[in-house]
């Protein structure tokens, strides 16, 4: 009998850990559709604002990019910012990628200004028949070259 009820206990402790186990597996993940995610502006001469985007999802995916970009700029250095531009799949379809699982490009080739600071907000982006999630994402601040 101690020998069935150990038996039972042992089993019981391993079933607990497996559990254990895969729920922090799935919950490191950074959603069922997108796995990892980054975006950064470079600046170029004469002003332009490179947005660049990479995103892995965790499958094939029907679309895999960005569904929004926006530019923000700030003339006094920082203190204030103003939205300049915003960037939608819909109507820029650069911003993804249809039937893979990675997105890497530099879709978006801003016209700044010279001597002023930029941002972008980034929503990425990873779908498929099954469904689809976003991520939200702020670059670094970049100023423009002459």
């Amino acid at each position: 009998m101690k020998k069935a009820v150990k038996r039972g206990g042992s089993l019981l402790l391993a079933l607990v850990m497996l559990v254990m186990i895969t729920t922090t597996f799935a919950s490191a993940r950074s959603s069922w559709y997108i796995d990892s995610y980054r975006a950064w502006l470079t600046p170029e001469a004469g002003g332009i604002i490179d947005v660049t985007i990479d995103v892995a999802a965790n499958d094939i995916m029907d679309e895999v990019g960005a569904s929004r970009v926006e530019i923000f700029e700030s003339k006094d250095g920082g203190k204030i910012w103003t939205s300049k531009k915003v960037y939608l799949k819909s109507i820029f379809p650069e911003l993804v990628t249809s039937g893979d699982f990675v997105y890497y490009d530099t879709p978006i080739s801003y016209p700044g200004t010279p001597g002023y600071k930029y941002y972008a907000e980034i929503t990425v982006y990873a779908g498929d028949s099954t469904g689809s999630d976003t991520k939200e994402y702020t670059t670094g601040v970049v100023t423009a070259h002459s």
